[in-house]
């Protein structure tokens, strides 16, 4: 397990956005805009996302800071993240329901420099509602640890656990159903995903 933490998330919907930080690492600038912003993982215990080259024939590419509805991008880098929450829970103790994100970079880090939270969960979205905890943890080669900035370590985790748990709701009452079969379960998942061309990173030297 990840250095031992729980699977419980609590925070509000927006924690990502509100992160701060270029995720960075890879190496891979953005071009000409000039905004230092490269590729890689950022990450806190209740929220992921990772930034990487997605160019697309099909895109419609602007000036950064248009105003242009759809999928226009400003760049090639596309961000896409999850959390727990989505836009509707951004005043919410305790959001549920598994959300995920996806965005132009330049364009969401524009909006976060500017305070815009409209922009930064536009591209929000609720995909699994019965997903009511979610952990994740970075492993650098050394040790596990609750968050991660590809531009702060210069690099990939060699490892991220994803830890959910999922709700079901109670079922309808029917003639013959005992009480318990009646009650909401809960089941708790662990996922370590391995991202090979990673390498050790001793974190703790770099704090």
């Amino acid at each position: 397990m990840g250095g031992g933490a729980s699977a419980g998330s609590t925070g509000s919907a927006s924690g990502w956005a509100s992160a701060g930080g270029g995720a960075a690492g890879s190496g891979s600038t953005a071009g000409s805009q000039g905004s230092g912003v490269v590729s890689g993982l950022f990450g806190t215990e209740v929220s992921l996302r990772l930034t990487a080259a997605a160019p697309s024939r099909k895109a419609v590419y602007v000036p950064l800071g248009s105003q242009v509805p759809g999928m226009a991008r400003a760049c090639d880098l596309l961000t896409v993240g999850y959390q727990l929450g989505d836009a509707s829970q951004t005043m919410s103790a305790k959001p549920s329901g598994l959300a995920r994100l996806e965005g132009d970079r330049l364009q969401q880090e524009l909006a976060r420099q500017n305070g815009d939270m409209q922009t930064q969960m536009a591209g929000l979205q609720m995909v699994a509602p019965e997903v009511t905890s979610l952990y994740f943890a970075y492993f650098d080669g050394y040790q596990w640890r609750t968050d991660w900035d590809s531009q702060a370590f210069g690099g990939l985790p060699m490892a991220v656990e994803v830890l959910l748990e999922i709700t079901t709701p109670p079922r309808v009452f029917r003639p013959g159903y005992s009480a318990s079969s009646r009650q909401p379960t809960s089941q708790s998942f662990r996922l370590v995903v391995s991202l090979p061309l990673a390498k050790a990173i001793d974190t703790s030297t770099l704090e």
